[in-house]
């Protein structure tokens, strides 16, 4: 599956300040004025979780991504490669910022085509770039990584989410959150983007 991505739209934002000067009689009391300046934004730490009143704990702040390719290649015992980038736009000024991943070995993570320094927290893959993200701003972030997925239990669905394995293949459970099993994502449902998909398996399997 294949869904074209629209170009992404950089917003710039430019401020001028002005400074006006009065005359002043002096014979005359006058109130003091303290002039002031919003002085830069300090950039900060993107939430581990959305904290919306269905799903508090799912998904991540700090941005909203707008497209994901997702490359995978599944061999013969279930093990998998895979690489996947997403295109997002930072919604504040963010040092680090967080995506929803569960196991696998990583290999490599850039944001904006640099090596990016992360860490793990369970579930959390917590990226901090090397330049800072500004409010606006689209960025893209490349996780390269590999492991052996694995389904699990989610207190918000009553079947078994993320990877499963059968005797015949495999199937995945994305919602509400399952996503994280086998690419890392911003997992919660109101998080729309576009994805294309390029998933390789061995003959005579077919991915749909």
């Amino acid at each position: 599956m294949k869904i074209a991505n629209s170009n992404p739209v950089r917003l710039t934002h430019s401020a001028c300040l002005h400074q006006h000067r009065h005359p002043v009689n002096t014979a005359a009391p006058v109130d003091s004025f303290v002039p002031t300046a919003s002085g830069p934004s300090i950039p900060e730490q993107g939430e581990a979780g959305l904290g919306d009143s269905l799903f508090p704990n799912l998904g991540n702040g700090g941005y909203d991504a707008q497209h994901y390719r997702v490359e995978v290649d599944v061999d013969e015992r279930g093990n998998l490669q895979g690489k996947t980038t997403m295109t997002a736009r930072a919604e504040r000024d963010l040092a680090s910022f967080h995506l929803d991943f569960r196991g696998f070995d990583i290999s490599k993570i850039t944001v904006n085509g640099q090596s990016a320094p992360y860490e793990r927290q369970d579930a959390e893959l917590i990226i901090h770039p090397q330049q800072l993200l500004s409010g606006g701003q689209d960025f893209d972030v490349s996780v390269e990584y590999a492991g052996t997925p694995h389904g699990y239990r989610s207190p918000f669905a009553p079947v078994r989410l993320g990877w499963n394995n059968f005797r015949d293949g495999s199937y995945v459970v994305s919602q509400p959150d399952g996503a994280s099993s086998w690419y890392p994502v911003n997992d919660h449902p109101s998080d729309k983007a576009t994805y294309d998909f390029e998933i390789t398996v061995p003959r005579p399997l077919v991915a749909v």
